[in-house]
């Protein structure tokens, strides 16, 4: 078993150096670039599926885990126990101090009933190691007074204290933190990531033991955003987030109140800021949306949408009629959450403006994030009326 122990980590460091002029405005760029990436394809559109080289050349996770290779597998292994509580505890460690899909994909969770035959399973996997060595450390478990190897922990100890684990993570009330804190007692861990994640894995399944939304621990490893099961209401609140931020644009507004503190070089500048803001707050213009478009003519004509304004308002009227609530109003972070789970929506009512009717809505100021139609077929026409940033598929 080559290396499976060693902490080593060829992306350790990777980020040793790197400047962020604003690093909250790159994290969300981060975030969108890379969702898009996905949603693109997802869709069926050829590579790249980004103009930026980083994303071009680089291997990045996914925003949200479950959309992660290696967290589907893990749902599909864990799924024929997930009414099983000591197995499904069983299973979900197994598979984060696995964290290879290949692993899991060649596995049925039964297996995980016979450790010796397990062990000498993983063992004759030729030319590679059984388990992931470079997403994320996961040390030997300091248990009883012995300490136990990962291949070990993950074969024997697992089914040997599976009751242990469900009775520890049972009595934490159902907080992500108070579990992994009590699991991480018993396994004596420097870094308890593998611990939060197999933690998280079974909130997923089991939301009467692990509340998803709960307070997530410090741990050693920055986590992506993870979401409740059966719900999307992570993925609007970001959206929300995003929404937001684009509408208020809080770098302008530290900006302008910072230029303000160096010019006036106030003796108490804690105060001045807070006399600006009562009496003279920065408040943004409308939006520039009269943006200048580099790409060479030829390209712009390919990406507009010369059907009928007719056709484009039915187009538009059949998304809204599908998010539309009772009163006639669509709560707008619920259909871009949608729309991305089902990215066909924006490419069949707008093929050229898939990627673009998204970001223009979030530019729109609502009353509690509910828009009526109006407001968003004036959206939806305003931004079909140029060239789209998607290539899109040919209009019928």
């Amino acid at each position: 078993m080559l290396g499976v122990d060693e902490l080593s980590n060829p992306y350790a460091q990777a980020l040793v150096g790197l400047e962020l002029d604003n690093p909250v405005e790159a994290f969300f760029d981060f975030c969108r670039e890379r969702e898009a990436i996905r949603l693109r394809r997802l869709a069926g559109q050829p590579a790249p599926w980004s103009h930026d080289p980083v994303f071009q050349q680089g291997r990045f996770l996914n925003v949200f885990r479950e959309d992660d290779r290696t967290t589907q597998a893990l749902m599909r292994f864990v799924e024929p126990v997930a009414d099983d509580l000591p197995r499904l505890v069983q299973a979900v460690f197994f598979a984060r101090w696995c964290n290879r899909s290949e692993t899991l994909e060649a596995l049925d969770v039964s297996s995980l009933r016979d450790p010796d035959a397990l062990r000498y399973a993983l063992e004759l996997i030729p030319n590679q190691p059984w388990c992931n060595v470079t997403a994320y450390p996961v040390e030997p478990i300091h248990f009883d007074g012995q300490l136990i190897s990962r291949l070990d922990a993950a074969t024997h100890l697992f089914d040997r204290i599976k009751d242990k684990l469900v009775a520890v993570i049972g009595a934490s009330n159902g907080r992500v933190t108070l579990a992994t804190q009590a699991v991480n007692a018993l396994f004596g861990m420097d870094n308890d990531f593998p611990i939060f994640m197999a933690v998280m894995d079974l909130a997923w399944f089991r939301p009467d033991i692990i509340d998803p939304a709960s307070p997530r621990p410090k741990t050693k490893r920055t986590m992506t955003a993870a979401r409740k099961p059966q719900s999307q209401g992570s993925r609007e609140l970001m959206h929300e987030m995003s929404i937001w931020a684009t509408q208020h644009r809080p770098k302008l507004i530290l900006t302008e109140y910072m230029r303000r503190l160096v010019l006036a070089q106030p003796p108490d500048p804690l105060e001045f800021l807070k006399n600006e803001i009562r009496t003279n707050p920065v408040v943004p213009g409308p939006y520039n949306i009269e943006e200048t478009d580099e790409r060479p003519i030829a390209e712009q004509e390919k990406r507009l949408d010369v059907r009928s304004l007719n056709t484009k308002k039915a187009s538009l009227r059949r998304v809204f009629d599908r998010f539309a609530n009772k009163e006639g109003l669509v709560k707008v972070a619920k259909l871009l959450v949608d729309c991305e789970e089902n990215p066909t929506i924006l490419l069949e009512a707008c093929p050229k403006h898939a990627r673009d009717l998204p970001l223009a809505l979030e530019k729109v100021v609502t009353e509690g994030g509910l828009m009526d139609w109006a407001a968003f077929r004036d959206c939806g026409l305003q931004c079909m009326s140029g060239p789209g940033l998607s290539p899109g598929q040919e209009a019928d």
